[in-house]
């Protein structure tokens, strides 16, 4: 791996791996598919320093970010299959606040997981390309760090 890139690896790394630990918590329970009580369940998980905010099934159809997000990826998520929604907040330092999302479908894993970047330092997450990843049946996750 090149300087360069183990560099750009290591900006997400508490993200990513708070992201990883959740999607890993529900393939180790054999969740193939997210229901409601699944879904909602991981609002429960416990990880250190990280506070999950949100454990939602979202239905199928248009996602509205919670505020509106990029100058890059305007507006709504359209033409999303439906899906579980994980929101959490990660603070593994005093002056660290890191806020991710995972979305996992309802129905028709890949078995798959894409993880989205941002360009490291943006200060958003990109719904659009996690749309883009989930409408091909991926997991998917992205961070915004600030």
């Amino acid at each position: 791996m090149s300087a360069s890139a183990s560099a750009t690896l290591s900006i997400p790394r508490r993200a990513l791996v708070m992201s990883l630990t959740i999607f890993s918590a529900v393939s180790a329970l054999g969740l193939r598919s997210a229901r409601a009580a699944s879904c909602e369940s991981l609002a429960t998980l416990k990880l250190p320093n990280t506070t999950i905010t949100l454990a939602k099934i979202e239905p199928a159809g248009t996602f509205n970010p919670p505020r509106p997000y990029s100058y890059m990826f305007g507006g709504s998520v359209d033409n999303l299959p439906a899906f579980c929604r994980v929101a959490a907040e990660s603070k593994p330092t005093k002056d660290s606040d890191i806020k991710f999302e995972v979305w996992m479908p309802v129905s028709g894993w890949n078995g798959k997981f894409m993880g989205m970047g941002n360009g490291g330092w943006s200060g958003e997450i990109w719904y659009h390309p996690m749309g883009e990843a989930l409408r091909h049946g991926y997991a998917t996750a992205a961070a915004l760090m600030t």
